[in-house]
């Protein structure tokens, strides 16, 4: 990732979601554009805990996807 540190690996988020959202604070995410690096660090994170949370989109279940907007 041009000397900037190495992304996280997929196996990072496969495990408890509230662990997951705890070590991701401090994190660095930087991303390459046309005008050059864009980086901010993770000072805010949530967790949901999946069908059990109730606040959750998993414990509400699939829902139907709204039509998509006109082209204006």
């Amino acid at each position: 990732m041009n000397g900037y540190g190495t992304p996280l690996p997929a196996a990072f988020y496969d495990r408890d979601a509230a662990a997951a959202a705890r070590d991701l604070l401090g994190a660095v995410v930087r991303h390459e554009t046309h005008g050059g690096m864009v980086s901010d660090r993770i000072v805010e994170t949530e967790a949901y805990l999946g069908p059990h949370d109730p606040v959750s989109h998993a414990a509400v279940g699939p829902r139907e996807s709204p039509p998509p907007c006109p082209p204006t």
